[in-house]
């Protein structure tokens, strides 16, 4: 298994930074990594997501919700075309840390037999991707 993490300090409730983290609609407008997330935010359930990392192609899927937790987490698993060939599972994680402060957390655990053949051109893109969402999330947050 492989992952990859990113995280950055918000500046506002975690209830906001949540708010806007589970505003599915509004991901077009200000989120270039992921520009398309539909689905009802309930365990078990189906989304269709659209990633786009910088410098690399449009990816879609259709991952499960596995974890919600009100406030504190957001976790899905998608695969690619079978499970075992290339599987990720993707969370953001939520931490009040002060006053009006939050940390988010962005990971994502890579498994299956296609990890080693795709993590060197997997690996700059995503964290560049993670990093980008990260920024963009805590500008929105900070600027409403």
């Amino acid at each position: 298994m492989k992952t990859i993490e990113s995280e950055i300090t918000i500046n506002a409730s975690v209830d906001r930074v949540w708010s806007v983290l589970m505003d599915f609609t509004a991901y077009p407008d200000w989120n270039a990594f992921i520009p398309y997330l539909t689905g009802n935010p309930v365990v078990g359930s189906k989304w269709k997501v659209t990633i786009h990392p910088p410098g690399g192609s449009k990816m879609k899927f259709s991952p499960v919700c596995t974890r919600l937790e009100y406030g504190k987490y957001m976790q899905w698993k998608g695969n690619l075309f079978i499970p075992g060939l290339f599987d990720g599972q993707h969370n953001f994680s939520l931490m009040p840390i002060g006053e009006d402060k939050t940390l988010l957390k962005q990971f994502e655990n890579f498994s299956g037999i296609l990890v080693p053949v795709l993590w060197k051109s997997l690996y700059k893109k995503t964290l560049t991707g993670f990093n980008l969402m990260n920024q963009q999330l805590k500008y929105r947050v900070e600027k409403s």
